[in-house]
């Protein structure tokens, strides 16, 4: 299938407009990559509501601004009863105020009008990472989670930044300095051990210039992520300290591999701050499936993420991955993200493998890890780590990343 679609049958999408004209234009747009069979057409909430009742819908799109019942109102109520259905805003520049109501039950935002490539891709990623996902259990209670104000609005306006002014630091800075709590939280990370400042700042603008746009840009995401997500999670299933920590880890311990361009660094560095999310989320809408995951890794002496296959055919980092991919982050940060515990057949050290032995890295040194320790020296791959060039860095890895923790716990005393 074109475009992307990885499934052999085609997707089913539903389109909601009040406009005939428009609808027929989307369907016009999207027919190439789904066939007439897979489009439906609904001029209302109502009218939405009933083909959802009537059929399999994978994706649903559907305008801001209708008469009776909006958008955001209708993807409320589909999120509700239709939780595995990616829902997608289409919204014109003169509806951003009333389309923020959409902000906790839209996965992605549209601007009307939109390119057909762009529409389709949105599509294609959301649809292909929901397939990925083969518990209906699991993709029913990934479904409801959506990053709920003000997260993901802050990355998303330093992004807007980023693109569109050649002052990025200072435009960042004016971003942050309106998020109190975000500055406190990123000079507290930018003045640990992690990032080895040669003295404290208490200045944003001084973070930035030092740390870099876009490692301000990951952080700012993914203290987003944990700072909404988090205090939903119920209290024992998951430490969700102890879960931030590993994470930042095993980004930092990006930092000290050789070799890596520079894109592909802050690539790595991003899916490895964000790669244990599906943690998070099982922790939160399936905890059945995280108890009996750690209960059977326990028993069996086997990693958490084989225990999770075996019981339930799905991980965390499958999950972490889907919830990524609907949100829009660059495929090839979802990949690492989703693969994060594969050592890929490769002879080079590229974005999966960079995150894949920062993670293992990360496991050895910590002494408190999430789920039993299956990690050890003698069970990592010797053979994988030459392939990568990685063999004889390794154990000189291990060594500067356990000084590295020392220090944090260190500082932090």
């Amino acid at each position: 299938m074109a475009d992307g679609f990885a499934s052999s049958s085609p997707i089913q999408l539903l389109l909601v407009d009040d406009e005939p004209r428009v609808l027929q234009g989307l369907r016009r747009m999207l027919y190439s990559i789904t066939g007439p069979s897979a489009i439906h057409l609904a001029e209302s909430g109502d009218q939405a509501l009933e083909i959802l009742r009537a059929h399999p819908i994978d994706v649903i799109i559907s305008d801001m601004r209708m008469p009776e019942m909006d958008g955001a109102t209708l993807l409320g109520i589909v999120q509700r009863e239709y939780p595995e259905v990616v829902r997608i805003i289409l919204s014109g520049f003169s509806e951003r105020e009333a389309a923020h109501r959409a902000v906790p039950v839209a996965h992605q935002f549209m601007s009307k009008p939109c390119e057909p490539a762009v529409l389709r891709e949105t599509i294609a990623r959301a649809t292909n990472l929901r397939r990925r996902i083969v518990s209906e259990e699991i993709r029913a209670a990934v479904g409801p989670l959506t990053v709920l104000p003000p997260a993901p609005q802050l990355y998303h306006e330093i992004n807007r930044v980023l693109l569109s002014t050649e002052l990025s630091a200072d435009a960042v800075a004016d971003v942050l300095e309106r998020d109190p709590g975000m500055c406190a939280k990123i000079l507290q990370i930018a003045n640990s051990a992690f990032f080895g400042l040669a003295q404290h700042t208490a200045s944003v603008r001084h973070a930035i210039n030092y740390l870099g746009t876009d490692t301000i840009r990951s952080l700012v995401l993914t203290l987003e992520v944990f700072g909404n997500l988090g205090p939903a999670a119920p209290a024992g299933k998951l430490s969700i300290p102890l879960l931030q920590e590993h994470c930042l880890f095993t980004a930092n311990i990006v930092r000290l591999l050789p070799g890596l361009e520079h894109r592909v660094r802050e690539d790595a560095y991003t899916a490895a701050l964000l790669h244990d999310i599906g943690l998070l989320v099982l922790a939160i809408s399936a905890p059945h499936h995280l108890e009996t995951s750690m209960a059977y890794a326990k028993e069996h002496g086997v990693a958490l993420w084989t225990a999770e296959e075996t019981l339930h055919g799905v991980t965390h980092a499958e999950v972490g991955a889907y919830l990524l991919g609907i949100w829009g982050l660059p495929l090839p940060i979802v990949d690492a993200v989703a693969r994060h515990h594969h050592e890929d057949a490769i002879d080079r050290l590229d974005l999966n493998a960079a995150v894949h032995v920062a993670d293992l890295t990360a496991q050895l040194v910590q002494t408190e890890c999430i789920g039993p320790r299956a990690i050890t020296e003698n069970r990592i791959d010797q053979g994988w780590l030459a392939s990568v060039g990685l063999l004889e860095e390794f154990p000189r890895l291990v060594d500067a990343a356990r000084d590295w923790l020392d220090a944090l716990h260190d500082d932090a005393a």
